[in-house]
Order: structure tokens, then C-alpha cells, then sequence
């Protein structure tokens, strides 16, 4: 049986997401090497060029962070109802912490999606 697969509206596939994942890594490496390497070297472009790139890392890591809180708050509000509150950024992060930590450990094969929404159901069970 096929399972259907969320995406979300921000951030794309999980495969997308991989690919921002390698593109930050890339970013990091490629500017705190630069950055060493122009610095040891004396070479002020390999200096200006690492710190382009450690910068640009930077501004895609946001990217993601913001699309990944703005997918948290829609799948807790799926999860919840649209007329009930919703948990704190802080809580929804620990939830999705607990959700990964429950998946790793379970023989079932569970997907994120459904770990995190029953613990957002469980949230608002115990707020009642």
C-alpha cells in the first residue's frame, strides 16, 4: 500500500530539503577554508571569497529555519483544529525532538508527520 506524502508549501520535498542541507555544508566548508586559507596565505580575495560564502551559508541555515517553524505551526494547526491555540515555537520544537527521538527508536517505520501530529493531539488534550 502506498503512503501519500506531505509536502509543504515553503520548503519543497524532503529531497529538496537534503539539497539545501548539502548547499549550507558546501557553503561552510568551501568559506571557513577559504576564510583560513586566505588568512594564513595573505591573500585578501580567498579572504573576501570565504566570507561571502560562510555568509551565504548563514542566510540559507535562516532560510530553512524559517520555513521549518512556519511547517511546525501547520501541522500543529492541522493536528489541533484551526480555533485552538497553539503551542509555543519552544514546545513545537521539543515536540518534533520527541517525535524524531520516538521514530529512531520504533520498529514500525513511522513518519514524522504522524508522530508529530498525535503529540500536537496529546498537547491539546492535557491544555483542556
Amino acid at each position: 500500500m502506498l503512503q501519500r506524502r506531505r509536502e509543504s508549501n515553503t520548503m519543497g520535498s524532503s529531497g529538496n530539503k537534503r539539497a539545501l542541507g548539502m548547499v549550507i555544508l558546501f557553503l561552510a566548508v568551501f568559506g571557513g577554508s577559504g576564510l583560513v586559507l586566505g588568512i594564513i596565505t595573505g591573500q585578501v580575495f580567498l579572504v573576501v571569497l570565504g566570507t561571502l560564502a560562510l555568509l551565504g551559508a548563514l542566510l540559507v541555515q535562516s532560510r530553512v529555519r524559517t520555513a521549518l517553524k512556519h511547517d511546525l505551526a501547520q501541522l500543529a494547526r492541522e493536528a489541533i483544529g484551526p480555533n485552538n491555540p497553539l503551542p509555543t515555537e519552544e514546545e513545537q520544537a521539543q515536540m518534533a525532538q520527541r517525535a524524531l527521538e520516538a521514530i529512531r527508536r520504533s520498529d514500525h517505520g513511522e513518519d514524522f508527520v504522524g508522530a508529530y501530529q498525535y503529540l500536537c493531539r496529546e498537547w491539546a488534550r492535557e491544555r483542556r
